[in-house]
């Protein structure tokens, strides 16, 4: 592997690898985004449905197994559990039959959908629960007399998550395997004659005119290399033509009676034929 070869293929990677870190930050979100954008629509509608069978029911009496029992019928066969609080936010029913409010929260603050929903009239809270271990996506709204809460657990969400968030990975080390597979077939390729032109340039600067450039097929490196095979055979003629060229006047500067000596620009002689010589 040429480092220029090796410069393109870390290249390229560290693109595949950005793109699909922005795919699995941007698709994901997206994906998730609108999953729990259908899920609160879906507590909406549960509460709209729901909440007129509790109409009548008096809240300011204690916790009882017949409210459990009203709501737990409301959500069966459905994944949503239901809850009811008074105005000052006391845990009242659940429809999972929990009879503790320290089963739901040690205080308000631990619930906030209930908290906003007195002081703004509804909220959607998403958060992990101490009753049921995950993450949950709950609704709750102001009623007359109480705060009547929606709640779905996002585990369905959260596997599908996973599993896009693994299939995007899956596909970035298959595109990784693939594009390895890429610069052993075609990458190596130009690699290889890389090599073979930087072996041809050096022969050239060391003189060597008669190599030539093995040329395999008709593509631009096929191209330059009839290129640089035409470059090496005009260069090794015109070196040919200087040399014979030498020769002729060599001989006739050794044949000559009278005597010849050549200086240079700085009075140093350079050439004298033996002629000259003989005079000295």
């Amino acid at each position: 592997m040429t480092r220029f070869s090796g410069k393109i293929f870390i290249t390229y990677l560290f693109v595949v690898l950005l793109a699909m870190i922005a795919g699995d930050l941007l698709l994901v979100r997206f994906l998730e985004n609108l999953l729990l954008t259908n899920a609160r629509q879906s507590l909406q509608e549960k509460w709209v449905e729901s909440s007129p069978n509790l109409q009548g029911l008096t809240m300011t009496q204690a916790r009882s197994k017949s409210l459990n029992e009203r709501l737990a019928k409301l959500a069966a066969n459905t994944p949503y559990r239901l809850s009811l609080f008074d105005l000052a936010g006391n845990f009242l029913a659940d429809s999972t039959g929990i009879a503790s409010p320290a089963a739901v929260a040690k205080d308000l603050n631990q619930l906030p959908e209930v908290k906003q929903a007195i002081e703004l009239g509804q909220s959607y809270a998403f958060r992990e629960t101490h009753a049921a271990q995950g993450h949950w996506l709950f609704f709750a709204k102001l009623t007359e007399d109480a705060v009547f809460r929606v709640g779905v657990s996002t585990e369905g969400i959260d596997r599908l998550i996973r599993r896009v968030r693994f299939f995007i990975w899956l596909a970035t080390g298959l595109l990784i395997l693939l594009s390895w597979f890429f610069y052993f077939t075609l990458v190596r390729r130009a690699d290889d004659a890389l090599i073979r032109f930087k072996k041809m340039v050096k022969g050239l600067e060391q003189g060597d005119f008669a190599q030539r450039f093995l040329v395999v097929s008709d593509d631009e490196v096929g191209e330059i290399g009839h290129s640089m095979n035409s470059l090496a055979q005009d260069l090794e003629g015109k070196i040919r033509a200087l040399a014979e060229e030498r020769n002729r006047l060599k001989t006739i500067l050794y044949t000559m009676q009278e005597g010849v000596i050549v200086l240079n620009a700085a009075g140093n002689v350079v050439l004298f034929n033996p002629a000259m010589r003989q005079l000295f």
